[in-house]
């Protein structure tokens, strides 16, 4: 899976993208401080290790809300987009 620190002009997030090109998304409001680049590299997605798909990642969070983050990744609705 390939990971991605997303911008909007709305909100900023970490995206999880599988081969398929599904996306699992989490938003900034879960992480502790402002995010960022930084940030975002630095953050523990240790209960994301193994997953080698979008559904899987949302499985491993376990909630209902997870499972609405799966979505059919397009780059070209970022703004700003870089892999880590």
């Amino acid at each position: 899976m390939k990971r991605y620190f997303c911008k909007t002009n709305a909100y900023n997030c970490v995206v999880f993208v599988d081969e398929s090109g599904k996306g699992f998304m989490i938003y900034e409001n879960l992480f502790d401080e402002e995010l960022t680049i930084d940030v975002a590299k630095s953050s523990d997605y240790s209960n994301l290790d193994g997953c080698e798909t979008a559904e899987e990642c949302a499985y491993s969070i376990g909630t209902p809300q997870a499972m609405q983050e799966v979505f059919a990744f397009d780059p070209d609705e970022f703004e700003y987009i870089e892999e880590f």
